[in-house]
């Protein structure tokens, strides 16, 4: 067998590996095989029965970058025993001394189905598939996250997004026009019965028919959740379009009884406010019949627009999913309780898509959505999963609804939303683009890839997928928080300003953390903090604005009550992101940096994030040689790439660059500096120029040069950097070349006296009629020291 073909899988004995998505499937059920050990495994595979030398095996798997045997032993030692050859009993792989390795076993590749079908079971971190605010300084902070058919917001965890065997070619997304032909928003349709029995049943009709809309690509169709604000509104047909950017609006009604249905339709074009078309559909109330009408009306609204449906779109328009009327209205009431966003609905609709499948196993779209919803009870606000638990219960579903209907856009989608939590980035990619290829409307398939890309580094790409998720999906409050987000380290800020207006009339606590961000640029750091007490005193209910306080608290050097700042979400925080230990970095507390961090580890040493972790820490507290081989993993494992947000950024770089140089190590330091400015080289392709407290593309690459000897210019850039308000840690021992440096003297005094202006300028405002005592209060012994001392 060749690479090719081992990577899609194969079997060794009892064992079947799955390298794509890193897994061992045994007797005792599916592991998680490292990347390096399925590189190592499929090395011998494609050799075996023959004696593979150790050089070959190391030059294969590592290719130029220097490792040393022992890195290799480890992989065998993993491999050995996952296979349960812990003493060499089954003797899988065998040991040829001085020489290298055999694969005992027969290679036997995986069926087709298989490949496509196969269990799973990866262990991935719990993390969020995007966090707007970075950490280039190494300190992570929370973030939101599109999830699901509606968005779900989730502030708990670092993402996690780069692998070694990740695709780095650029492949274009596809962008929605906001000026294209015709474009329409189907607003929420009329229960004209009133029968509240009946308003999921009408709400699904409606959902179904946007989805089936939503199909014909010449037609910009807004996604349900922009049009659910209209729902029940006064607003005039006109000023309804402008806002959300279409030319027609559909409206209608359903009247359902005993065993007839009625629908309404009417189009509407909202410059003239006149009837482009109208009809009513009086039925028995059949699947077939609902499905018929639905594509009528589809076509009906495409002639009446002019516009074209390819063949494709034809075909797929007359599908009829089931013919099982008990099972449509099930997953109607599953739509709807997903939609619902709390973990009640989701946890419903779970049981709502299994009975739809109960009723019709051929259902595929159920298949599609029961495996999104289940993935979603892995996020604590949904559910209580664990990620392996959710991913195995998900899979099925998942899979048969690609089977049963490999042109079903949900499908696509939920598989690529499964193997992104695997872990397995391009094939998620792959998924998501077909999905968006399928239904060109799909603004959560390209939410779900813009929050991929971006962490990838793939910046440029990323941000189209999100500017088109937004013009799709105008009135999401997650698309418009991370749009925001986007044009602000982009620095078009007018735009920004535009997008955030518009986000303060449908969530204002969103706003207020936004707005936080953006007025904090040029080094106003005390505005970051205001705005996230701004978006807390709107809604005391969201976390992270409670959570990024404390690591404000210790940047602005407000001490005291950084370290009291503790709710109870901040102890679920230190666990799953790192922030409790980056408010001790930040501080310079290491002893009680790298106790927390251990702890962490020993209670989930599972997780990669706690090992990063508790890398960076002591790293940070200057063990170099404890932190070495932390970081060397992290470097070989996520992809030998530098990423923004990713797993691997630039503390990490620099962190690995002293560790290395303390072991005598200069000859891997050329690399690391390449990676920085292969990195920053992406930040101004696309247009991240912007300087804020926690991100500066000059501040990278001024460490780069810095760091590879280049000394004035990194200090330049560096100087730069601080002036335009990024916020450099002063306490990480991995950066003690820079501080000791004479030049740095001036960048370090320069910050220290914007920290004391920016903390003494928050502390006048909620030390003297706090306007924020309803959910926060500062102690009075930080009020009393700061007007007496001017500082903390």
């Amino acid at each position: 067998m060749n690479l090719a073909e081992l990577k899609r899988g194969f079997r060794i004995a009892d064992f079947e590996i799955r390298p794509l998505e890193g897994q061992i499937i045994g007797p005792d059920g599916p592991v998680h095989l490292q990347p390096k050990s399925a590189d190592v495994l499929m090395c011998l595979a494609a050799h075996a029965g023959e004696v593979v030398e150790r050089a070959q095996i190391l030059a294969e798997v590592w290719g130029e970058h220097a490792v040393t045997d022992e890195s290799l032993t480890r992989c065998i030692g993993d491999l050995r025993h996952h296979f349960g050859d812990h003493r060499g009993d089954t003797g899988l792989i065998e040991t040829i001394p001085k020489r290298g390795y055999r694969l005992a076993a027969t290679v036997n590749p995986l069926s087709e189905v298989e490949q496509d079908v196969g269990a799973t079971s990866a262990e991935t971190e719990a993390q969020t598939p995007r966090h707007f605010f970075r950490s280039p300084g190494g300190y992570s902070v929370i973030g939101v996250v599109v999830l699901g058919l509606v968005f779900f917001l989730v502030d708990e965890f670092l993402v996690d997004l780069s692998r070694d065997d990740v695709s780095k070619e650029t492949t274009d997304v596809v962008q929605i026009d906001g000026d294209r032909g015709p474009s329409v928003a189907v607003l929420p349709f009329t229960n004209i019965g009133h029968d509240v029995g009946n308003d999921a049943f009408t709400i699904g009709i409606h959902d179904d028919l946007i989805t089936h809309i939503a199909q014909i690509s010449s037609i910009k169709t807004i996604s349900r959740t922009s049009v659910m604000q209209y729902e029940g509104t006064t607003k005039p047909i006109a000023q309804i379009a402008d806002e959300l950017g279409v030319t027609t609006i559909v409206e209608g009604g359903v009247q359902r009884a005993g065993d007839r249905v009625r629908i309404n339709v009417q189009l509407i074009d909202a410059t003239t406010d006149t009837h482009l078309w109208a009809e009513s559909y009086d039925r028995q109330l059949t699947a077939e019949n609902l499905f018929d009408i639905q594509r009528q009306i589809a076509i009906s609204i495409a002639e009446a627009l002019q516009a074209t449906l390819s063949p494709e779109e034809q075909e797929r328009l007359k599908k009829v999913p089931t013919e099982n009327l008990a099972a449509l209205e099930a997953y109607l009431r599953g739509r709807f309780l997903v939609m619902q966003r709390t973990r009640a609905g989701v946890q419903g609709a779970v049981r709502e898509f299994e009975k739809a499948i109960s009723l019709d196993p051929n259902y595929a779209s159920a298949h599609a959505e029961l495996g999104l919803a289940t993935l979603f009870l892995a996020y604590s606000p949904f559910g209580n999963l664990s990620v392996p638990e959710a991913i195995n219960r998900a899979l099925p579903a998942v899979q048969q609804a690609l089977i049963l209907d490999p042109n079903l856009a949900q499908a696509h989608a939920a598989k690529g939303f499964l193997l992104w939590r695997q872990g397995n980035f391009d094939d998620a990619q792959a998924r998501y683009r077909r999905a968006i290829e399928i239904d060109p409307n799909y603004a959560d398939a390209y939410n779900w890839l813009a929050i991929l890309l971006d962490g990838l580094g793939r910046y440029d790409e990323s941000f189209v997928a999100f500017e088109t998720a937004v013009q799709l999906d105008p009135m999401s409050i997650g698309a418009k928080f991370s749009y925001a987000g986007e044009l602000i380290h982009r620095n078009r800020l007018a735009e920004a300003d535009e997008v955030l207006e518009k986000l303060a009339l449908i969530a204002p606590g969103f706003y207020a953390y936004m707005r936080g961000l953006r007025t904090s640029l040029g080094g106003q750091w005390a505005n970051w903090l205001l705005g996230s007490l701004d978006s807390w005193l709107v809604d005391p209910e969201m976390k992270y604005p409670r959570v990024t306080l404390a690591l404000g608290l210790a940047i602005l050097g407000v001490e005291y009550e950084a370290l009291l700042f503790k709710p109870a979400v901040m102890v679920e925080c230190t666990q799953r992101c790192g922030l409790g230990t980056d408010v001790l970095r930040v501080l310079g507390k290491y002893g009680d940096a790298v106790t927390a961090a251990e702890a962490s580890v020993a209670a989930r040493p599972d997780l990669f994030a706690t090992r990063r972790q508790l890398g960076m820490v002591l790293a940070g507290a200057g063990f170099d040689a404890r932190a070495l081989p932390i970081l060397e993993e992290m470097w070989q494992e996520k992809g030998r790439q530098i990423i923004w947000n990713g797993a691997f950024d630039i503390s990490a770089a620099a962190a690995l660059i002293h560790a290395r140089r303390s072991a005598g190590d200069e000859s891997g330091v050329s690399e690391l500096v390449e990676a920085i400015r292969d990195n920053v080289r992406r930040y101004r392709k696309a247009g991240l120029t912007v300087a804020a407290w926690d991100f500066s593309a000059d501040y990278e690459e001024g460490l780069g040069y810095f760091l590879s000897g280049e000394r004035e210019t990194g200090l330049a850039l560096i100087r730069k950097a601080a002036d335009e308000g990024f916020f450099i840690p002063l306490n990480e021992a991995y950066l003690e070349v820079l501080y000791d440096d004479p030049g740095f003297a001036q960048i370090e005094e320069r910050q220290s006296a914007r920290q004391a202006r920016e903390r003494d300028r928050f502390l006048a405002i909620v030390c003297t009629d706090n306007p924020y005592a309803a959910v926060w209060q500062p102690a009075e012994r930080t009020c009393e020291r700061i007007a007496a001392a001017g500082g903390n």
